[in-house]
């Protein structure tokens, strides 16, 4: 079972004050790629389960338990962020980004979510929960994606294939970049909106 919390019934002001959480722009995304395929190397792809559980809150944010969890008239206060409350996705990356710059990447100017890191030629992408590493393949890729692990419960999915909307397709010469599936996907969501 999964506990939600009705966001939409947080206050401005009062129940939280900032909800934005930056994500990679494309732009930056397209240069890490470029760097890979130059470079010839294989981006990896780690998929963070429940991120918003490792965000604490600032804020007293309290819930209705669910049904079978009620007891009385009695709500729950949240310590902890959970899927709902607006400001999750906030906390979840501030704690992503100090974990990350405690293992001497450093967040860009240009975008608070490439992460660079200052000894080795290595670089991280934040999308929400979706993380992607950029680096050849070392014994010092092998260990910092152990680093990565070590504080979140994250699922290792392998060379990167689709990546935030880009299908990547490697060659000997580089790698291509499409949007087929989007492409392909693109009309059946214009047709079959009920009117």
């Amino acid at each position: 079972m999964r506990a939600i919390t009705q966001g939409f019934s947080q206050v401005l002001g009062f129940d939280f004050q900032n909800t934005f959480a930056p994500v990679i722009s494309y732009e930056s995304l397209r240069l890490l790629l470029a760097i890979c395929a130059r470079n010839n190397w294989r981006p990896r792809q780690f998929d963070v389960k429940s991120p918003f559980l490792y965000g604490k809150l600032k804020e007293e944010v309290h819930m209705r338990p669910p049904p079978g969890f009620s007891d009385g008239d009695k709500v729950w206060r949240l310590n902890r962020c959970i899927n709902g409350p607006k400001q999750s996705v906030k906390e979840w990356n501030a704690l992503f980004a100090k974990s990350q710059t405690s293992k001497s990447f450093t967040a860009s100017h240009q975008d608070p979510c490439m992460f660079i890191h200052n000894k080795y030629d290595c670089y991280i992408s934040l999308y929400v929960n979706d993380i992607a590493i950029y680096s050849a393949d070392t014994p010092n890729l092998a260990n910092l994606i152990k680093d990565l692990k070590m504080p979140f419960d994250i699922s290792d999915l392998g060379e990167a294939s689709f990546l935030l909307g880009l299908l990547i397709t490697y060659r000997t010469d580089g790698s291509a970049l499409t949007q087929e599936p989007y492409h392909r996907d693109y009309p059946l969501r214009i047709w079959n909106r009920k009117l």
